[in-house]
């Protein structure tokens, strides 16, 4: 689908649904490779990927005569219970019901009680998916209203900066720049222990320099405690987004086989620092109302349960407002920036974007 996850975003992914031993993955393998027989069917078992909480097939087939997609969400049952039990919803009779329930007792009663949460759930997020922007009502809570945003903003990349330093490294030569005011970038070169230890001193340095102590550019001698604030600056590896929902398949990035596999390998590492200030000074010269919350505040909401996946820097969210709409910037925002390489002015563009077609 030329990687587009503009629908994806719109259902939250929630919590993970443990091994993949525990899911019906048999069954599930069986139907998705008679479906795939067809050469006009490309089915996929969700339980592989981000899909999962929606349902456990993805199935995309072309139309020839319309020259149409269509997809579908399929969720598979296997066993002679499940048989029985959509064969008595099929039937719609009260006797069915009554039937089943005293066939089965209790443990067919609870069966089947999960059959409609997971039909209700999986339709509700497929709903979702073919939203229009606007604002909804939260099926989850009548009290709250759920926002699906359009950006139309185009999306650039800092690909170039990371190809530059990943042949600066390679030379063994200094690997360091920043992004957008805000995001320090630097590649260090893990085949010499050394090299390595030089990399991460010169990102550090550089992040002194620029975010810490800004004039010490000016020959101003150094705090005789350097070191130790340099190994307080946090820096953020690459190879750690592995697990991050929001990953763009790696294969796709626009850098050479070999820089790939030395990427991969660890042979290089890139790693980065994400300057919060910085970020919301430029969000505001770019007329967002975008703020930190208070430390008081943020902990309200994690004690709430209102800030799962939430980025904290310093313990405060980073929140942005639209018009009567206020949020806080998620993980998956700064992931992106992060691991798929997403320059902080496209997320700024992003958000610009969703603020006009909001207001």
């Amino acid at each position: 689908m030329n990687w587009d996850r503009s629908s994806v975003k719109k259902v939250f992914k929630g919590p993970k649904y443990g091994l993949l031993q525990y899911q019906n993955i048999e069954s599930v393998l069986k139907y998705v490779n008679e479906l795939n027989k067809s050469p006009d069917v490309f089915a996929i078992p969700l339980d592989f990927c981000r899909f999962i909480c929606i349902t456990d097939i993805l199935k995309v087939t072309y139309i020839e005569e319309n020259k149409s997609i269509k997809y579908d969400f399929i969720e598979v049952k296997s066993g002679k219970v499940n048989e029985e039990i959509l064969e008595t919803i099929k039937s719609g009779q009260d006797d069915s019901y009554f039937e089943f329930f005293d066939k089965y007792g209790e443990k067919g009663i609870k069966q089947m009680g999960r059959c409609f949460r997971q039909q209700k759930n999986s339709s509700k997020n497929v709903n979702l998916i073919h939203t229009s922007p606007g604002v909804y009502e939260n099926p989850d809570d009548s009290e709250q209203k759920l926002y699906t945003l359009a950006d139309n903003s185009v999306s650039q990349s800092y690909t170039d900066t990371i190809v530059k330093l990943l042949k600066a490294a390679d030379h063994k030569k200094f690997a360091v720049d920043i992004v957008d005011e805000c995001l320090v970038v630097g590649v260090i070169n893990n085949k010499n222990p050394n090299m390595a230890v030089l990399g991460k001193f010169d990102i550090r340095l550089y992040i002194y320099h620029v975010f810490i102590n800004p004039t010490s550019l000016e020959y101003q001698k150094y705090p005789p405690n350097l070191s130790d604030i340099l190994n307080k600056i946090p820096l953020d590896d690459w190879r750690e987004g592995f697990g991050s929902v929001v990953l763009h398949p790696i294969v796709a990035r626009q850098i050479n086989d070999q820089f790939l596999m030395d990427l991969l390998f660890g042979r290089k590492r890139i790693l980065f620092y994400f300057n919060a200030d910085s970020f919301i000074a430029l969000c505001k010269r770019h007329e967002l109302d975008v703020t930190f919350s208070s430390v008081k505040q943020a902990k309200r909401e994690r004690s709430k349960g209102m800030a799962k996946d939430v980025a904290q820097f310093n313990g405060k969210h980073i929140r942005c407002c639209f018009k009567d709409m206020e949020m806080n910037l998620g993980e998956g925002v700064f992931h992106e920036i992060y691991y798929n390489w997403t320059r902080p002015l496209s997320i700024i563009g992003s958000m610009k974007s969703i603020e006009k077609n909001i207001t």
